[in-house]
């Protein structure tokens, strides 16, 4: 195995196997998802960030604050530091025409 018809290990050859599928992406940057969020956004978006569930996240804030006391302190000073994410608005769903077209109803004449 990996040797070629001449006896030599032929591991300059390329194979014409398919490349590894890519790797997760890791958002570029570190954001606060306030509408996601339950106080400010600071456990959500470091779960994002760092691809994590939240709650692991947010247990890790309330264990330090039982612990150290300074559950509290980290997470306001996530909230003071980290940026908040920007919501883009969504499309309207119904964009009147500038005319409107007026709906007429006629009941249908009975059958003669």
């Amino acid at each position: 195995m990996g040797e070629s018809s001449s006896g030599l290990h032929d591991e300059g050859m390329t194979d014409n196997r398919t490349p590894p599928p890519p790797a997760p992406s890791i958002p570029t940057r570190l954001l606060r998802r306030d509408p996601d969020g339950a106080i400010g956004g600071v456990a959500s978006g470091l779960a994002e960030y760092f691809e994590l569930d939240v709650v692991v996240v947010r247990l890790a804030f309330v264990v330090a604050a039982l612990t150290f006391g300074t559950g509290p302190l980290f997470y306001l000073i996530g909230w003071l530091v980290i940026p908040k994410r920007e919501r883009k608005p969504m499309p309207p769903m119904y964009t009147p025409s500038a005319t409107p077209t007026p709906v007429t109803w006629e009941p249908e004449q009975a059958a003669q």
